[in-house]
């Protein structure tokens, strides 16, 4: 449970300073629980919009406000969040 923690502290700090640098907005992690997904961590949405949501693993989906601005990095994002969740 701690070292699940930890994952979620490192993962927020990741997505709070891709939300800086691109300016994309809310970006978070949700758990999916069957059709229901509940928030986990990341930068809560600000406009109230409908997030584009891409999928991490079985478990987890990345949301984001303004996916435009991480055109060119979502791979990398995808699978940095992968890594950091296989871990836990």
């Amino acid at each position: 449970m701690a070292k699940e923690i930890s994952t979620f502290n490192r993962i927020e700090n990741y997505l709070k300073e891709i939300s800086k640098k691109t300016e994309c907005g809310g970006i978070w992690i949700s758990e999916r629980m069957g059709r229901r997904i509940s928030f986990v961590c990341g930068v809560r949405p600000s406009d109230f919009e409908p997030p584009e949501i891409f999928k991490i693993n079985e478990r987890y989906l990345l949301l984001c406000e303004k996916p435009d601005r991480l055109e060119n990095i979502i791979e990398n994002i995808l699978k940095k969040l992968r890594e950091a969740l296989d871990e836990s």
